[in-house]
C-alpha cells in the first residue's frame, strides 16, 4: 500500500479550487457525439413506451429490463478493450459487475420468480444461497478496494482535475434518466415509463465507456497504455 504524503496532500488542496475553475471554464466537452442519438430516442419514447407498449415489457427479465443488462455488460465489455488507462478500466468494470448484480437482485429476479404472482419473486428466506450474498460482496469488496490501492488509482484524481475533461451531453443525459425515473416513480404508477427513463441512463453510461476507452477521446489523462 502507497504511503501518504500528508504535507504533498495539503499542498494539492490548495490548487483544488483553480483546477475545478479550470475544468468548468475550459475543459467542458459539448461535443454531440453521434452514439448519443440513442438516448435522445429513449428520452423521446418514454411517454409513448408507456401509454402504448404491454405491461410485460416493463417486467423484471422483460424487455426493457434486459435491455438495461445487455448495456451493463457492454459497458464491461468496452471497460476490458479500453487501450489506455487500463487498471483504472478494470477497476470501473468490477464496479459495473456489482451494478449488474444488483439489477437481477443478486440473481434472484433471474432464477427464483414467484409462481402465482407475475412481476413477483420468492422472499430471501426461500433462497438457498441467500446467507451467502453478503459475505461474498463483502470480500469482493475488499478485493476491489485492494486493487484499488495497489494499482495507486487515486492518483487519478488529481491528474483527472489537472487535465481532464468532462463529457456534457453525457452526463445531461444521466441526469435525466435519473431525475425522471424519480418523478415517474413518485408521480404516477407506470411501471414501463420508470424502466425506460432507466434505459435512458444506461445508454450513455454504457457508450461513455466505450469512447473514454478509445486512443481519439480526451476525457482522461493518460496514466497508462
Amino acid at each position: 500500500m502507497p504511503e501518504i504524503n500528508f504535507s504533498a496532500v495539503a499542498q494539492w488542496s490548495k490548487t483544488v479550487p483553480a483546477q475545478l475553475a479550470d475544468l468548468f471554464k475550459n475543459r467542458l466537452d459539448f461535443t454531440f457525439y453521434k452514439e448519443l442519438v440513442l438516448p435522445l430516442l429513449a428520452g423521446l419514447l418514454i411517454w409513448p413506451a408507456g401509454k402504448y407498449l404491454p405491461i410485460e415489457c416493463g417486467y423484471e427479465n422483460g424487455l426493457v429490463e434486459n435491455t438495461q443488462m445487455v448495456l451493463l455488460f457492454l459497458a464491461m465489455i468496452f471497460c476490458w478493450k479500453a487501450k489506455h488507462n487500463r487498471a483504472l478500466f478494470c477497476f470501473f468494470s468490477a464496479i459495473i459487475f456489482i451494478l449488474a448484480l444488483r439489477e437481477t437482485n443478486f440473481g434472484k429476479t433471474l432464477f427464483y420468480p414467484d409462481p402465482v404472482r407475475p412481476n413477483k419473486f420468492l422472499s430471501w428466506d426461500q433462497i438457498p444461497y441467500a446467507p451467502y450474498v453478503d459475505p461474498v460482496m463483502i470480500a469482493y469488496g475488499i478485493a476491489v478496494a485492494v486493487y484499488f490501492l495497489r494499482k495507486k488509482l487515486i492518483f487519478v484524481i488529481p491528474a483527472f482535475l489537472e487535465k481532464g475533461r468532462l463529457p456534457v451531453w453525457y452526463i445531461l443525459f444521466m441526469a435525466g434518466g435519473m431525475i425522471s425515473g424519480s418523478i415517474i416513480d413518485k408521480a404516477c404508477d407506470n411501471l414501463i415509463a420508470e424502466e425506460m427513463a432507466e434505459l435512458l441512463f444506461y445508454l450513455p453510461f454504457a457508450t461513455a465507456f466505450a469512447r473514454a476507452g478509445s486512443n481519439s477521446c480526451n476525457w482522461l489523462p493518460r496514466a497508462e497504455k
